[in-house]
């Protein structure tokens, strides 16, 4: 949603900036919605199918934790976020100037630095 309202805000020329706390693609993509919903998914799966004449019978055994926590897992590209940033950065391209800043930091009322993350965990300064 973020990213979206940026790019907008950006092709009508407004300028921009974008912030992540960890991850490029925020919190949706990480920890709230996507891997919500791919945890979710086979449960309901299993339990459509258990409530369809002719497909109930097919269904048998338990649901595999393990694959349902690696299908969330991938969902979420293993909390890496490599191909998020590179979507970025081709819009970036493609628009111009829209800033990308990995971290910021906010302490009470007012906004600290914003500093980049290079390798390390990132750090107010």
């Amino acid at each position: 949603m973020g990213q979206a309202a940026a790019l907008t805000a950006r092709a009508g020329g407004l300028s921009v900036a974008l912030g992540e706390r960890e991850l490029v693609g925020g919190e949706s993509s990480y920890w709230g919605c996507v891997p919500s919903k791919a945890l979710l998914r086979p449960v309901l799966a299993v339990a459509d199918a258990r409530r369809v004449d002719g497909a109930r019978h097919a269904v048998t055994g338990a649901i595999d934790p393990a694959g349902v926590f690696g299908r969330r897992d991938r969902y979420v590209t293993h909390w890496h976020d490599e191909e998020q940033t590179a979507a970025v950065d081709l819009r970036r391209q493609l628009l111009g100037k829209l800033l990308m800043f990995q971290f910021s930091c906010h302490v009470g009322r007012a906004s600290g630095d914003v500093g980049r993350r290079d390798g390390d965990r990132p750090r107010c300064r």
